[in-house]
């Protein structure tokens, strides 16, 4: 059995809001021991094919971590109006989810 490792902070998600909390965090105290943990199998998100719209501010928020160069070449940037998103759905590069109230 592995040895227990002392960790100060675990974040609890590898989506893009626990990697980037992460790696802010990383950022803001480089001398603590980050940890992020995921209930998906390893390269799960490889196979995800759901599309995500970012914001002008998270996108900043990424730029200012260093994210976002690595982001911006595999990404496909669509710019968002009123009629972007019927586009997204009918060309099959989003798809529509149920809304629950």
């Amino acid at each position: 059995m592995p040895e227990a490792q002392m960790l100060d902070v675990l974040v609890a998600g590898g989506g893009y809001v626990g990697l980037s909390l992460a790696v802010a965090v990383k950022k803001a105290a480089p001398h603590l021991a980050v940890e992020v943990v995921d209930g998906a199998p390893d390269h799960a998100w490889r196979k995800d094919e759901r599309a995500f719209a970012i914001v002008a501010a998270a996108r900043n928020l990424l730029d200012v971590l260093g994210i976002w160069n690595g982001l911006e070449p595999i990404a496909s940037i669509v710019p968002m109006s009123p009629t972007c998103l019927p586009r997204l759905i009918s060309s099959n590069r989003a798809k529509p989810v149920e809304r629950v109230n």
